[in-house]
């Protein structure tokens, strides 16, 4: 296959185009002018986008990083040579599916390549898968080293081991192992539902034993039940002779029971025939009664006038007085409070000796005692009168409990007011009383008028009830003595069964009910096992199913343990082929490794996870890829990849990505000299300008 060119709109790149030819391709530019977005979508364009793929932290999704800058939808065209075939693949986005929909054509008659799809269109182009594409002809320059591969594993052992890569020998192993799931895998697969069918049928079988012998013992519980319900029937029989007896014997004591009642009837009309009427006698109950209970609540109205004066609280100074005496108790007491003036004979004999004094100067010092004399009498009066008058109000206080003129003059005033207003309620209230005796004394007298007491009335009405029982008595003993006539009516004496039970016939029913019972949950949970045992299948028929499946199990479980250790020597076969594979990868590495050295390097090593190790001139044994330089490395996992590529995909091209970066110039011109030499398509993408002076060194 030979890529010719592609057309982008992918990531930063709006509609661009990049054109090949044969044999090496130099594409040198510098830093972010778009090489790796380039190689992603050629990727994109032969193996699609990984719709699946979600953004992590440090992780860009490609459908989210080559999103285009644009805003256009992703798409893109590659134009290529294909067995011979000029064919165009074009890839755009569909709904929200980046590259979802695809179209192969040849590129001149513009008719569909129709073996192409947007699922198989890498690996048919590429021949591998695009994992296998990515370790072999795909090379950057940060990720030379090849790791594990379970796809590239494969192809190496069965393309170089034996010779063919086609997917029956792929897919042994894949056979073998889902030949083995198909048996068992986990809960799944013939041998689980086997086993699970067989434990099926034998569960029913165990069911069908089960319910035959459950089916017996019903079977002989219902028999026992039927002979313990012909037990009671007997029994019943036994009680109903003897009851015979006892009915007979009720009928004759029902006769005389109503011969007894008749006679005490004919006694209490005999009684009751000099009595008024019944309806007579409760009548004058009832005015007797209304006349009764009109008097108790006349007393009643009477007992309130009495309690309805009001008894307020009378002062203790107060009692015993009337109104007008404690009227004039207050005022005479707050008269002697009252502080008198002085006499006027004092102020006369102080108006003298003042005007002795002034007219009279022989008599002046004589006179002049007289005023001295008079302010010491009037200084003595004062005191005497004011303990006087503290003497008066201490009495006011403890006669009345406050000193207050106005406030003893005040409860005077209401004492007095409240004799008079009781004055007037005790006059009115004998007003009344005189009333409601005239009142009382006409109901008694209306009473005596009705009879002569409450008793005789009562013993009337007690005489006409116990004649009305005595009829009712009289009605029930004949009605009882009809029926037990009737219950006896063709009744003879029969003889009696004898019967071990010791039940009485309460209890004879109740047993009976019981058997009954329980008679139709055995025949009935009988007929329900019998139901379930007809519902399943034959036993001949099931255990006959049971040994086939017996043998099946027994089949299925040795063609299970025979895929086992056909899986188990596959295994081995592969281990010892892939022991095979090594030596051919490596002697062609080496001899890659050894020109892109410039033979410095004669031996390359591999082991099975794809680890490095080299050899170089005049050392005796080979160091990991650890121990040498970075470009050394480098060049050992570039040797790798193409002796990978020569097995694998020796027609498709390789794409190198910034693999030259750490390769001095005498190593790269030999790196490039072996490209040069390479029968397929080789495009490198580089940022540094020496391999493209390589090539116009070469040209010229």
């Amino acid at each position: 296959m030979r890529i010719l060119s592609m057309t982008a709109t992918f990531g930063k790149l709006d509609g661009e185009t990049l054109r090949f030819h044969r044999g090496l391709n130099v594409i040198t530019a510098p830093n972010e002018w778009g090489k790796s977005t380039w190689c992603a979508f050629m990727m994109a364009m032969l193996y699609g986008i990984n719709t699946r793929q979600r953004s992590k932290q440090g992780t860009i999704a490609d459908k989210e990083r080559y999103k285009p800058w644009s805003g256009k939808p992703m798409e893109g065209s590659m134009e290529l040579e294909w067995k011979g075939r000029s064919i165009t693949i074009e890839r755009r986005t569909k709904g929200r599916i980046p590259m979802g929909e695809f179209r192969a054509f040849e590129t001149d008659s513009g008719l569909e390549v129709s073996e192409l799809t947007g699922e198989n269109c890498g690996q048919m182009l590429l021949g591998v898968e695009r994992s296998v594409y990515l370790r072999s002809g795909f090379l950057s320059g940060g990720d030379l080293p090849v790791d594990q591969d379970e796809a590239l594993s494969r192809r190496l052992n069965q393309l170089v081991t034996t010779g063919d890569d086609s997917p029956a020998v792929m897919g042994l192993e894949t056979r073998l192992r889902e030949l083995r799931n198909q048996c068992q895998y986990r809960n799944k697969g013939l041998l689980p539902q086997t086993r699970e069918e067989l434990a099926r049928v034998q569960e029913e079988l165990e069911l069908h034993g089960s319910l035959q012998g459950q089916c017996q013992a019903l079977e002989r519980d219902l028999e026992r039940l039927e002979e313990a319900q012909k037990a009671l029937k007997s029994h019943e029989t036994f009680l109903r002779a003897s009851q015979n007896k006892e009915k007979l014997e009720r009928l004759a004591l029902s006769r005389l029971e109503e011969q007894e009642a008749k006679k005490n009837l004919k006694q209490m009309e005999a009684r009751c025939s000099g009595l008024p009427s019944p309806e007579k006698t409760r009548e004058d109950l009832q005015a007797f009664d209304r006349l009764e209970e009109q008097i108790h609540r006349l007393d009643l109205d009477t007992a309130l006038e009495n309690s309805a004066i009001e008894r307020e609280p009378v002062p203790a100074a107060f009692r015993g007085l009337t109104g007008q005496e404690a009227l004039a108790m207050a005022r005479q007491d707050i008269l002697e409070t009252e502080r008198p003036g002085e006499p006027w004979w004092v102020w006369a004999i102080l108006g003298l000796a003042l005007a002795g004094t002034l007219f009279l100067p022989k008599l002046a010092k004589l006179l002049a005692l007289v005023p001295v004399l008079g302010v010491c009498v009037l200084l003595w009066r004062r005191n005497n009168r004011e303990k006087a008058q503290k003497q008066a109000e201490s009495r006011l206080e403890a006669r009345y409990g406050t000193r207050d003129v106005q406030e003893i003059l005040r409860q005077a005033q209401a004492y007095e007011d409240q004799q008079e207003a009781r004055r007037v309620q005790e006059e009115q209230q004998q007003a009344r009383a005189r009333v409601f005796s005239a009142r009382r004394e006409s109901l008694l007298q209306k009473q005596k008028a009705i009879s002569q007491g409450r008793e005789p009335l009562l013993e009337s009405l007690k005489q006409w009830e116990a004649l009305s029982q005595a009829q009712i008595a009289a009605a029930a003993a004949q009605h009882h003595r009809k029926a037990m006539e009737a219950m006896a009516q063709g009744m003879e004496e029969a003889p009696s069964v004898k019967s071990d039970l010791h039940l009485n016939q309460e209890e004879t029913r109740q047993a009976l009910a019981r058997a009954a019972q329980k008679l139709e949950a055995t025949r009935s949970r009988l007929d329900r096992l019998r139901g379930q045992q007809a519902g399943l299948s034959p036993q001949e028929t099931l255990e006959a199913r049971q040994e086939s499946l017996q043998q099946r199990v027994q089949k299925l479980e040795q063609w299970y343990r025979a895929l086992g250790c056909a899986q188990e020597y596959l295994a081995m076969a592969q281990g010892k082929l892939e022991s095979r594979f090594a030596p051919r990868i490596t002697a062609a590495a080496g001899e890659y490794l050894k020109t892109l050295t410039e033979g410095r390097y004669q031996r390359l090593l591999m082991d099975r996870d794809m680890n490095l190790s080299a050899a170089a001139q005049k050392e005796g044994t080979a160091l990991p890829a650890a121990w040498r330089s970075e470009g050394t490395v480098d060049q050992m996992y570039l040797a790798l990849r193409l002796a990978v590529a020569q097995v694998l995909i020796p027609h498709a091209p390789l794409i190198l990505d910034d693999v030259f970066v750490r390769f001095d110039e005498g190593r790269l011109s030999a790196a490039l000299e072996l490209l040069s030499r390479e029968q397929r398509q080789v495009i490198v993408f580089s940022c540094q300008e020496r391999e493209k002076r390589w090539i116009s060194e070469k040209e010229t």
